[in-house]
């Protein structure tokens, strides 16, 4: 989330099929939304999924993190709300999972949570 013109514009035309108003990044948590887009991108659309990270939550295949694999969807829980991501790897040595994932310290980065945050994993398939 970054005020101002240091946005990214491929950002800014996904956050603005949700909040057309929008000048910048700077107010908006995009994780879902850009997860989202970026899933549209490839063909999958998830009508139930909206630009809340917990609307991840909504995907019908549940899977339990010792089942979990590379690119399935985790939501977790932050501060001041959710968070949505994929799964890069889970360690169960540090009791941690790795996401890659929108608006991580204002980055699409890869970055380690506590296994401890997960409120739910969804396997991605078509609608």
């Amino acid at each position: 989330e970054r005020e101002g013109s240091d946005f990214s514009p491929t950002l800014l035309r996904w956050i603005k099929v949700y909040f057309p108003e929008q000048k910048d990044d700077g107010v908006i948590p995009y994780c879902s939304l850009a997860l989202k887009e970026c899933a549209k991108e490839i063909g999958l659309n998830y009508s139930t999924v909206n630009p809340a990270a917990i609307s991840w939550l909504s995907l019908p295949n549940k899977i339990d993190l010792e089942y979990a694999e590379m690119g399935d969807v985790v939501i977790i829980s932050r501060t001041g709300g959710n968070h949505v991501g994929l799964l890069v790897r889970h360690s169960k040595v540090f009791n941690s999972i790795y996401l890659l994932g929108f608006n991580q310290s204002n980055e699409c980065n890869i970055q380690k949570y506590s296994v401890k945050l997960i409120k739910g994993i969804r396997r991605l398939n078509e609608d």
